[in-house]
């Protein structure tokens, strides 16, 4: 006589989760939107500055490179500053109305 078990089988599938494997440009991409949402709903004060800084530059006629030529930072800070992503420090507001001859008021409204 055997003495084989027989294995009484649950109504349960199994189910197999396969692990997603994003690259770290994938991973950076979205922490970077996730903070900027986060960031654009405490913060919109400072996206209304972005916003501000570019249609000026635009209303100037010159590229961001131009610009930061202008005030001595480089093209990607400019760029940085236009997205929302980083605040100016005072004296860089200061050159940045300059720059574009306006009142720096105008960039917060």
């Amino acid at each position: 006589m055997s003495t084989k078990k027989s294995k009484k089988k649950s109504g349960k599938k199994k189910v197999n989760k396969k692990k997603v494997v994003h690259t770290i440009d994938y991973a950076t991409d979205h922490r970077v939107r996730e903070a900027g949402r986060n960031a654009f709903s405490s913060n919109a004060l400072q996206f209304r500055f972005a916003k501000n800084l570019r249609k000026a530059r635009l209303d100037a006629g010159i590229t961001q490179q131009e610009l930061g030529a202008k005030i001595s930072v480089a093209q990607t800070h400019i760029c940085l500053l236009e997205s929302g992503s980083i605040i100016p420090r005072l004296d860089t507001f200061e050159d940045l109305s300059k720059a574009l001859k306006i009142d720096p008021a105008s960039l917060l409204r």
